[in-house]
């Protein structure tokens, strides 16, 4: 588990944090990884709803049909929606 925090001492900007954990999860893959993370900012909200719908909600709705068929119990929009909770709160 990580604790990131970021002041006027040594400040982060969102882009060089979405760098940081892209470069952490390819160097330290978990167990189970099944897609990397990608960081992508837009001022447009359109644009953001669209590529949150087809790069995550698609994927894990796909990855949960692929699971079902499997006999596993299906997660991945669980996941997603639980992510997508986390990233609101921080607006």
């Amino acid at each position: 588990m990580y604790n990131c925090t970021s002041g006027e001492i040594n400040p982060i900007t969102w882009f060089k944090f979405g760098l940081l954990t892209k470069e952490c999860a390819i160097n330290n893959p978990t167990k189970y990884v099944m897609l990397y993370p990608g960081f992508s900012y837009h001022q447009n909200r359109f644009i953001h709803k669209i590529k949150l719908y087809l790069l995550q909600f698609l994927p894990a709705y796909v990855f949960d049909i692929i699971l079902k068929t499997q006999g596993a119990k299906p997660i991945m929009m669980k996941i997603a929606k639980r992510l997508q909770m986390a990233m609101d709160a921080c607006l």
